[in-house]
């Protein structure tokens, strides 16, 4: 028996109800016994059905039946050619992230050509939400192509790409997706950062990063970061070192934590720092201190914080980039699905003072 007449198989059972939706499969060696054919031949079959999105692996557990009410139309509809409505999925929940300036830059980016276009978009939380939560919204809302903002949901990704559907990540923190990406050039924010401290005649370069508790590796993005970093500080002959403190909310163990990676690295005098909160938190530190006391520090973040200005009287800068545009490159690269867009388009960065300073 042919591994493709046992794929139509299974598929008729499946479409019949015999496998029920969300059900598990028998296992690969079960249906070996069933078929009397070789795993490799079940294997070919089975990746078959799941490339037609009727099943899915989930590790450790076996095959499952896909909910096929959520799948059929999203498969159809790119058969058309035109995108009428626009999802935009991103983590979070919108009432927190709505008015944040690195998502309202972006969101307007989006939006600008997509009016421009005359297609619909929808905001679309995955925050708690299962992967069937989501199809079914997407569903119902007739969702034609989808941008996925910081999607960190490995297995959400790996779903989101079996609907067949145009898919364009922006900022993603995993580089393992085939699907176009549309990111910073992170590498590039490093090097200037060091650029910047260097020429400020810091020698000894200090990169702070948080990091979750459970999670030991550094994220993707922030490995770029400091990869950047140490290229140009090797270019420059100068010292550079990573710490971390855990993700935390602002308070005094988050005080406790940068105070002694501080004492740690007390020769590091160029800081840089990648997100806000901890920014915040240094510059409440640093100007409780006696003035005077202790060296004379310099900081760029890559947090973009308008509160911050300056530490100690001295200018913050801050490594962006045009949020904007990388909207409007997500919209440009998702429209252009059917003609083969770059698989991945890097945004330059650039250092800027706060608008205060």
């Amino acid at each position: 028996m042919k591994y493709i007449d046992i794929y139509k198989s299974l598929k008729s059972d499946i479409i019949s109800g015999r496998y029920k939706p969300d059900s598990k499969m028998p296992s690969a060696l079960e249906l070996r016994s069933i078929f009397k054919v070789s795993l490799r031949t079940i294997q070919h079959s089975l990746n078959l059905l799941k490339t037609e999105g009727l099943v899915k692996g989930v590790r450790s557990q076996g095959i499952f039946v896909r909910n096929t009410h959520d799948l059929p139309a999203n498969t159809r509809r790119k058969s058309s050619g035109q995108i009428e409505k626009v999802g935009v999925l991103y983590p979070r929940y919108s009432m927190h992230t709505i008015w944040s300036p690195y998502f309202y830059h972006m969101f307007w980016g989006i939006q600008n050509l997509l009016v421009r276009e005359k297609i619909r978009c929808y905001l679309i939380e995955t925050k708690d939400k299962t992967i069937q939560e989501l199809f079914r919204e997407i569903n119902a809302l007739q969702i034609g192509g989808l941008i996925c903002l910081e999607l960190e949901n490995e297995i959400l990704q790996k779903e989101l790409e079996q609907l067949r559907i145009p898919l364009v990540h922006v900022e993603l923190t995993s580089f393992k997706s085939s699907t176009p990406l549309v990111a910073a050039n992170h590498f590039q924010g490093g090097e200037l950062a060091v650029r910047h401290l260097h020429k400020l005649g810091h020698g000894k370069i200090l990169f702070l990063y948080a990091r979750k508790k459970n999670d030991p590796i550094m994220g993707p993005t922030t490995k770029m970061r400091w990869q950047g970093v140490q290229s140009e500080a090797k270019k420059n002959k100068i010292s550079a070192v990573k710490e971390f403190v855990l993700h935390q909310a602002p308070g005094e163990g988050l005080r406790r934590s940068l105070n002694t990676v501080l004492n740690t690295h007390a020769e590091c005098t160029g800081i840089i720092i990648t997100t806000d909160y901890m920014l915040r938190e240094l510059k409440s530190m640093l100007e409780s201190e006696v003035t005077g006391s202790g060296p004379q520090l310099d900081f760029v973040s890559f947090d973009e914080e308008i509160q911050v200005p300056e530490i100690r009287g001295r200018p913050v800068q801050f490594c962006l980039w045009d949020k904007g545009l990388m909207g409007a490159k997500a919209v440009e690269t998702l429209l252009a699905w059917n003609s083969k867009p770059p698989r991945k388009q890097y945004l330059p960065m650039f250092l800027k003072g706060s608008v205060k300073s």
